[in-house]
């Protein structure tokens, strides 16, 4: 709504003046446009926040609303639906895919040592979107992926993609390999799709000999068997034993190594965050 000068004035930001004054004996004249927009503007903002206009208090009431509904957060830990909030037709989305696991270790057969270190699973895929034109009441199916389960077949788990509705997904990272006798690369890092910013998920570290009898030094480890890290996260590294479970949010698990068939960690799951 824009301001209106009191009629006549060729000034279009002068003030109104009261009559009955020295240098002013007439009053400013009041355009029936004040009355209009003003009476308008607060209609409108009734009306926008779910409120219907009647002969009753009203503007507070629908300010009152407007923060309740305004600068909040809605967080999926697992697959859901999200309804669109009344007076929101907009809102920011972040979505991660589930980690992969990391691979077990070798077992001694086909030629490999056993307690080779299994490769790292790779990160899910990370992705932010600004999305518009939503109409409040709306439900929107989110998907929230499921973590990698590490396990002793030749590649463990690989993580779930989580996505929201149609407008924006990620994969999860794949599952890394069981520890072979030369280095194989880890899981491969998830994808974005449909995001305004995106970020590939970290490949996992690659398998590598390791065996109880001459284990590989412990900063080789480091590159060798460690889970592929997410946007925002860590990855996760073992210098002997089981797997360690992917940290935070989408991070792959590191590879077991030292011992015969001992498991990697699982994936760290999926997330979906909505924000409006």
């Amino acid at each position: 709504m824009r301001y209106h000068a009191p009629s006549g004035s060729t000034d279009p930001d002068a003030d109104y003046v009261d009559r009955n004054t020295p240098a002013v004996p007439v009053g400013s004249k009041v355009p029936a446009a004040v009355f209009n927009w003003i009476q308008r503007e607060i209609v409108d903002v009734i009306e926008k926040f779910g409120l219907t206009p009647d002969d009753e208090l009203q503007l507070a009431a629908a300010i009152r609303k407007s923060l309740s509904i305004y600068n909040r957060t809605q967080v999926f830990t697992s697959s859901g639906t999200f309804t669109v909030p009344d007076g929101v037709t907009s809102v920011e989305v972040e979505v991660w895919g589930a980690g992969g696991a990391g691979g077990a270790s070798g077992d001694g057969t086909g030629g490999t040592l056993a307690g080779n270190s299994g490769a790292g699973g790779g990160a899910g895929g990370y992705g932010y979107k600004r999305i518009t034109g939503l109409t409040p009441g709306a439900t929107i199916a989110v998907i929230v992926g499921a973590a990698g389960v590490a396990s002793t077949s030749s590649v463990s788990g690989s993580g779930g993609s989580s996505s929201f509705g149609s407008y924006l997904s990620c994969t999860g990272g794949v599952g890394g390999s069981y520890g072979v006798l030369s280095a194989v690369d880890g899981g491969a890092g998830g994808t974005p799709t449909g995001a305004d910013i995106g970020v590939d998920g970290a490949t996992g570290g690659y398998s590598g000999t390791n065996s109880s009898a001459t284990p590989t030094q412990s900063q080789i480890l480091v590159i060798y068997n460690k889970g592929g890290g997410a946007a925002g996260g860590l990855s996760s590294t073992t210098l002997g034993g089981t797997g360690l479970t992917g940290s935070g949010v989408g991070s792959g698990g590191s590879g077991a190594s030292g011992g015969s068939l001992l498991l990697g960690g699982n994936g760290a799951p999926g997330l979906v965050v909505v924000r409006w």
